[in-house]
């Protein structure tokens, strides 16, 4: 009987209540660090030995249960100080543990939008910002995930966004350094390599037989102006998107393409129709076409701007994708320079602007002779050469001819750099921009002096210009071959014949097929607008009259790493020919 088991045991007072809650309050809350640990850090290798060990600790206890069945043995099972000490150090580093999970997650950085999977499976999206600045959307964001302390593999994945190497997903591994308990969480974290890697440009879109419509490509004369257009959106993309000066890029193929065609009626009447494409030319995402009331009508360019823009931003979720072309970024510094203009007469610092306006302009004219290109954009690079202008403007206003003619004189000193090496137009821009600047009234020798300096500076940038420009026409063109196949070589070869009898140059004749997207159609691609279109033009006519069918020049807008490598990238010439070129000849 239990009475007689149990009769030897010696009277026991009874516990305080207050001393029973708290033991299973400290035994609750063992029970629940435990099981906050073992589901969320506990790892996964562990899992068994410590799941057998408490299936053992609970058939044990519950065997005990069952022998301890009289009230006053259970009150033999008092409080001594080294049960509440065990329980405290077992609470205590259960505690401890689950701190340290809580306080050193996993950090995932990644872009707003973006999917991030672990082993596998889909565990979290970096949520979305509310943001004016599209670089906001583009900065990636950290995600804190609590997951066991094992290896794991991690995928990022975000639609339209590649990796430097194009891949879909950036790939990375966390883990912890059991060996290194000094730096344990080190590699607890992992930074998406994703950004959105396309360009806009100018190509067909829709099947040749859409009903009611031509392509702007057979009216040359709107057919330019959308052309440069288009040009100058991808300009304006890439500088939203990369936070530095559009035009910088060293990667002109990009693995995904915003093809966007422009298609008129008789009654000027049109449509603009985009869609992404990969590099194999096959259509991913098409977008609903653009109506177009008159394809002569500049507004209708800009109209359309902002309509394939804000379609960007949804599919690309970058909310407030900004448009940073020529006019947008001349207009906020004109607006800025006035704004300091007007504070000028109260506080005449004018020479701290030449300051900072003269240590700027020779680097960008170093960088201009050094390397070729700059390090910023040409198209900012023009708008600084205005701004120059007016700061100099305000100098001679203010009564500071002498600061006015040293920033002429740096003005000067761009532009011939510029024109030294066939940045023509950026020269042009130092020689309007130095027009501009009105000298105060020559009053004794030193006024005269400041006219004379400011009269030098402006023909010194036009000799630079007219010799530029003789010796670009005394250079021949430059046509490089690329065929999509060995079939077309033989074709080629009489066209590269017809080019050289024409006073072209052709380099010779490259395969390309299996390394970059062969056309439907031959196209005849030139790199400065408008000035090399004349050539290109020459050259398909050339092309048409060997036999070449359905050719056409396009528009290409040359990366910075063209232009450094292109000893003048105006007479700088490609043709691709198509799959159909030569009909069943040129087929693989």
């Amino acid at each position: 009987m239990p009475e007689e088991r149990f009769a030897a045991l010696p009277e026991l007072p009874e516990l305080p209540h207050w001393m029973i809650l708290t033991g299973n309050l400290l035994i609750g809350l063992d029970a629940l660090f435990f099981f906050v640990f073992y589901c969320t850090y506990l790892p996964q290798s562990w899992i068994g030995p410590v799941t057998g060990t408490g299936a053992l600790i609970g058939a044990l206890l519950s065997y005990a249960g069952l022998k301890l069945s009289d009230q006053r043995a259970l009150i033999a099972l008092h409080w001594t100080m080294r049960k509440w000490l065990a329980v405290l150090i077992v609470g205590a580093l259960l505690a401890t543990l689950t701190c340290i999970g809580y306080v050193n997650p996993c950090i995932v950085k990644a872009p707003p939008g973006a999917q991030i999977l672990v082993d596998g499976k889909m565990v979290a999206t970096v949520p979305t910002i509310v943001s004016d600045n599209p670089l906001d959307w583009l900065a990636n964001k950290p995600e804190r995930l609590h997951l066991r302390w094992d290896s794991h593999e991690i995928h990022i994945r975000k639609k339209w966004w590649v990796t430097g190497e194009w891949h879909d997903d950036s790939v990375g591994t966390v883990e912890l350094q059991w060996t290194r308990p000094r730096h344990l969480f080190e590699k607890w974290t992992m930074e998406a390599q994703l950004v959105p890697l396309l360009r806009i440009t100018s190509d067909s879109v829709l099947p040749a037989d859409r009903t009611g419509f031509t392509p702007l490509a057979n009216k040359s004369s709107f057919d330019e102006e959308w052309t440069a257009a288009v040009a100058g959106w991808d300009s304006g993309l890439q500088a939203s998107l990369t936070a530095t000066a559009a035009g910088t890029d060293e990667t002109p193929l990009k693995p995904f393409v915003l093809r966007v065609e422009v298609r008129t009626k008789t009654d000027k009447s049109g449509m603009l129709a985009f869609a992404f494409f990969n590099l194999k030319g096959e259509m991913l995402r098409p977008f609903l076409p653009i109506p177009i009331r008159d394809v002569s009508d500049q507004s209708e360019i800009e109209s359309a701007r902002q309509r394939v823009f804000s379609a960007l931003e949804d599919e690309l979720q970058i909310k407030k994708l900004e448009f940073k072309g020529t006019l947008q970024r001349a207009v906020a510094a004109t607006t800025v320079i006035q704004h300091v203009a007007d504070m000028l007469p109260h506080d005449p610092s004018i020479a701290a602007s030449v300051v900072s306006t003269t240590a700027a302009l020779p680097k960008i004219a170093e960088q201009i002779r050094q390397s070729g290109t700059f390090s910023s954009e040409k198209l900012a690079t023009q708008a600084s050469l205005w701004n120059s202008a007016a700061v100099a403007n305000e100098a001679v206003r203010l009564g500071y001819p002498d600061q006015a003619a040293q920033v002429a004189t740096e003005i000067s000193k761009v532009g011939e750099a510029a024109a030294a090496t066939g940045r023509i137009e950026t020269a042009k821009v130092a020689k309007s921009s130095l027009a501009q600047i009105i000298a105060a009234p020559a009053e004794g020798p030193r006024g005269a002096k400041i006219a004379e300096d400011l009269r030098a500076s402006h023909e010194r940038v036009a000799s630079a210009i007219a010799l530029a420009n003789t010796q670009s026409s005394a250079t021949k063109p430059r046509v490089y071959l690329h065929i999509g196949g060995e079939s077309q070589r033989s074709s080629a070869a009489g066209i590269e014949a017809a080019l050289q009898s024409a006073g072209f140059v052709v380099p010779g004749i490259q395969n390309v097929l299996g390394r970059a997207y062969i056309p439907d159609t031959a196209e005849v691609r030139y790199f400065v607008y408008p000035q090399s279109k004349t050539k290109a033009d020459e050259i398909l006519a050339i092309l048409t009259k060997a036999g070449c069918k359905d050719g056409r020049s396009s528009y290409v807008k040359p990366s910075a790493q063209d232009v450094a490598t292109s000893s003048d990238i105006s007479t700088h010439f490609e043709v691709w020919f198509g799959k159909n070129s030569f009909g069943s000849q040129g087929r693989q």
